[in-house]
């Protein structure tokens, strides 16, 4: 049996409303722009535009409801497949549908994002979106904290700089060792009112506990004065360890 949500006709699909995420809206907002500026399109007014994620597996819809009765909004679902005549919809009347954010982007400001934890400040910042302006969260704004938190994004900012931990697969699963170790010593260090030099005592800890020779072997094979010329000197313990360990592997070598 086809149903209709919005402006979409559908067959084998339940769709369950969700809160919609920033990253909803900025494909949105993407779409949006292309079709007026490319297509030189009108958005009409019984028109609504939709944006499907099949990372998250969700579909979310945009109605401007410019000049008429309905209110504008923003409406996000997650889908599921399901045998056909037994296809519905599941509204959620808390979830948040308003349009503020998205006109942010279309007037060019950012959309504020302040993160949960401090591990999705990290996927936020990987992501290095650039319709977000992402804020620590609320807890982290303390002066200790505040400082652990600067160092931490240091660690971020150098590993997406060097691309041995962007370009291969190992140097990936380094990085992504090393941000998951230390997001822990941070959270531990902050909740137990440590310092920054606690922090960075911890940070020592951590490293101690990633198998760092494949990153060293792979430093070592590709041992290109470019690639160290643009990961040293670094503020980063993670990338020291990693080429420390790499000179280390060669000058036994030699």
């Amino acid at each position: 049996m086809a149903i209709k949500l919005h402006s979409l006709v559908s067959t084998g699909k339940r769709y369950f409303q969700i809160e919609t995420q920033p990253h909803h809206i900025i494909g949105i907002f993407k779409k949006l722009s292309y079709y007026k500026s490319v297509r030189k399109y009108e958005f009409l007014d019984e028109d609504y535009i939709h944006y499907e994620c099949h990372e998250d597996g969700t579909v979310t819809f945009y109605k401007a409801g410019e000049c008429t009765s309905e209110a504008d909004g923003i409406w996000t679902y997650v889908t599921y497949d399901c045998p056909e005549g037994r296809e519905e919809i599941f509204p959620d009347s808390s979830a948040y549908t308003n349009t503020d954010a998205l006109n942010r982007l279309l007037s060019g400001e950012k959309i504020v994002v302040i993160s949960s934890d401090l591990n999705e400040y990290v996927q936020y910042q990987l992501n290095n979106n650039e319709y977000l302006n992402v804020e620590l969260p609320l807890i982290w704004y303390t002066q200790s904290r505040r400082e652990i938190a600067i160092k931490f994004v240091e660690e971020i900012e150098a590993l997406a700089k060097c691309h041995v931990f962007t370009s291969y697969k190992v140097g990936r699963e380094y990085a992504e060792a090393v941000l998951a170790e230390f997001i822990l010593a941070a959270t531990e260090v902050a909740e137990m009112g440590g310092s920054l030099a606690d922090f960075e005592s911890a940070q020592y800890i951590a490293l101690s506990k990633i198998n760092i020779e494949p990153v060293a072997n792979l430093i070592m094979e590709q041992n290109d004065y470019r690639i160290w010329q643009s990961a040293m000197p670094s503020k980063s313990k993670a990338v020291e360890y990693a080429f420390n360990t790499a000179l280390e592997y060669i000058s036994k070598a030699i």
